[in-house]
């Protein structure tokens, strides 16, 4: 049944935690629905633990410190610059930690491994398939293999490292020549993906696993396994040059020349300077706990963004989602600890394994080599990409750590110390509970949130809702936003002193002194601009135009200005005019 719940899990997870524009759900409902299978999957492993005597692998220690990662990732949102936009990752990061736990308790010996990867490589394979399919069937839609399917998204190129590892290890390990042949042929299909991406860091970061499966290969002498890898790497770039020959329109061919030649601003290494830059400055501002989850497209405006740029940035720059480093992103977000902790986690992901590649034994040695090639891939490739913190980075992490606690006891390595393994025996329950808490918080936020943005509701409503969602958390700023939204109209409306006092007061509880918050610059201007404060107004909402990422909203209030301005000066007479002469 567990096994079940996981399935369900994978579904979800490439049809709706990627595909968010494309379904008619509001993200933290997705985070719910998410949260909810973990949940559910971790219980059914613990119940099914009981019914059977097979026990799961021993503590794994780069799985303890994960879940530590996680943990403090959560707790980020009690110091976030923004706590409404690290909100939702709470849910990311207590599913991230039940996922290690119900895979550590799944996962049991090398035949479920096997399966596992089975799955990753078809899921891979077929979805790639799938928006092959799609292209020729919708030529005049170019971007339908990047952005339909979860493997043709953004970060496919990471994802697509993990099956590529798993297919290498199966097909090192299979002992019937037909296997072995239907093996290679998904190992082929899958690498011919990468070719869609049009990322070189993707190129380089498949270049990563590959060098390290022939590397160990070549020193265990088995150089006929290492030809065949090497064939089917060029097997699948031929597939891929084939279907974009036949398809006329995929993925972006640009070369690394093309893209030298481009002008300094439009550089994507440029760009990721920038990025770069920024992150550091605001580990500088927040060097202990970070700024919180997810908080640096926020704070990017403020700090990596030139003088002399400002009139002439890319909206894509301007906007940046995140820094393109993982350990720089992790660094700013949640500084020096949460950095800390993630790189505790390798170490003891690398350190466990090495034993299993050392040994001797045929199986072990190949296992441990393709673990370590995915997650040296992974980590390639997050030095010019991010992952972090969306749930490909938590699902993909989560599955490869606990492949690594099946393979890890395969070595003579003595277990892990008696402190982790009681927490780890006990941390289920607390785990489920705490859980079940976030999934129920952030569904009754989450509804009420959607039901004040779909317009259905009275202004009177709408403030009764706003209230409630204050209240069950406290530390989210939307909630008196909107509140001072509506004080901002009825002030419009009616000109009564009280309900700026009460603007002044929603916008106090906003923190929007001291946090950067794009809509407390937007409603100030509002309030400048109702007051004939025209200059401070426009001050205000071209700050907003900066960290605001709506544009449009910013022109139409300047529209709006400029027609006040020339309606008081039609009604104003030019000094020295007589209207009576």
């Amino acid at each position: 049944m567990s096994g079940l719940f996981f399935g369900l899990f994978l579904i979800c997870l490439h049809s709706l935690a990627v595909g968010e524009q494309f379904i008619a759900l509001d993200r933290m409902e997705v985070e719910c629905l998410l949260l909810f299978l973990a949940l559910a999957g971790l219980l059914l492993s613990l119940l099914e633990k009981k019914t059977t005597p097979q026990e799961p692998p021993p503590v794994f220690m780069g799985s303890f410190w994960l879940s530590l990662f996680f943990a403090w990732g959560a707790l980020g949102v009690f110091f976030s610059v923004r706590p409404e936009a690290s909100f939702p990752f709470v849910a990311k990061y207590i599913t991230g930690i039940t996922l290690l736990l119900f895979v550590h308790r799944f996962l049991r010996d090398l035949d479920q491994v096997r399966m596992l990867f089975r799955i990753l490589a078809l899921v891979a394979v077929l979805g790639g398939i799938a928006s092959w399919l799609l292209q020729a069937a919708f030529p005049q839609a170019p971007g339908i293999t990047r952005n339909f399917l979860f493997l043709n998204s953004n970060f496919r190129g990471t994802y697509l490292l993990f099956p590529l590892a798993g297919l290498a290890a199966l097909y090192l390990t299979q002992a019937a020549n037909w296997r072995k042949g239907l093996t290679w042929s998904l190992f082929v299909l899958c690498w011919a993906q990468f070719g869609f991406i049009g990322s070189r860091g993707s190129y380089a970061a498949a270049g990563v696993v590959l060098s390290v499966l022939l590397w160990g290969l070549f020193r265990r002498n088995e150089k006929r396994e290492a030809a065949g890898l090497l064939l089917g790497c060029v097997a699948g770039w031929v597939v891929f040059k084939l279907v974009f020959l036949l398809l006329s329109s995929g993925g972006s061919d640009a070369t690394l020349e093309n893209s030298l030649a481009r002008s300094p601003l439009a550089s994507s290494l440029y760009n990721r300077e920038l990025f770069w830059d920024a992150a550091l400055r605001i580990f500088l501002d927040h060097p202990l706990t970070g700024s919180g989850s997810w908080t640096f497209s926020l704070l990017f405006p403020h700090q990596g963004l030139p003088p002399f740029m400002l009139e002439n940035t890319p909206p894509r720059l301007a906007s940046a989602p995140h820094v393109h480093n993982l350990y720089l992103q992790i660094l700013a977000e949640t500084g020096v600890i949460g950095l800390g902790l993630f790189l505790v986690a390798l170490f003891y992901f690398f350190k466990r394994l090495r034993p299993v590649y050392k040994s001797g034994d045929f199986i072990s040695f190949h296992y441990g080599l393709c673990l370590i090639a995915g997650m040296a891939g992974f980590l390639a490739h997050n030095l010019i990409e991010t992952m972090w913190p969306a749930p490909y980075f938590i699902f993909t992490v989560a599955i490869w750590y606990g492949i690594a606690a099946v393979v890890a006891p395969l070595s003579a390595q003595p277990e892990s110390s008696p402190l982790p393994v009681r927490i780890w025996k006990r941390l289920p329950v607390p785990v489920l509970l705490a859980g079940a808490v976030v999934l129920w918080i952030t569904f009754s936020y989450t509804e009420k949130m959607v039901a004040i943005k779909s317009g259905n509701y009275s202004t009177e409503e709408q403030m009764r809702l706003s209230k409630e969602a204050a209240g069950l958390c406290p530390a989210c700023d939307f909630p008196y936003l909107h509140q001072a939204f509506i004080f901002t109209r009825k002030y419009e409306a009616t000109r009564d002193p009280e309900f700026k006092e009460r603007v002044e007061q929603a916008l106090k509880n906003a923190r929007s002194k001291t946090r950067y918050i794009p809509e407390a610059l937007f409603i100030e201007g509002l309030l400048f601009e109702l007051d004939g404060d025209y200059a401070k107004a426009m001050g205000r909402y071209l700050q907003y135009y900066r960290v605001g990422k709506q544009p449009e909203r910013v022109f139409e209030s300047l529209y709006r200005i400029r027609q006040r301005k020339r309606l008081q000066n039609a009604r104003t007479p030019p000094s020295g005019f007589n209207r009576a002469e």
